[in-house]
């Protein structure tokens, strides 16, 4: 499994699921998933980027979040 996926629900939940050998999912580990987990996240994000390798979220203050360092 080589792609992955991040998405957010209308509260703003993100969800993640697929490849995770660089921690891209933000579930605090590194085991791929093939169904759709929540991101353990308490801030309020405005913007989702993302590349082959890792997801940065940008909160509501400004703060350029990682996922794959939330751990």
């Amino acid at each position: 499994m080589d792609e992955w996926f991040i998405f957010s629900s209308e509260n703003g939940t993100l969800y993640s699921c697929g490849s995770n050998n660089s921690g891209q999912l933000g579930l605090k580990d590194h085991e791929c998933s093939n169904t759709f987990h929540k991101v353990p996240m308490d801030k309020i994000f405005i913007q989702i980027s993302s590349n082959d390798e890792h997801t940065l979220v940008l909160t509501g203050n400004f703060d350029n979040i990682c996922v794959d360092f939330l751990f």
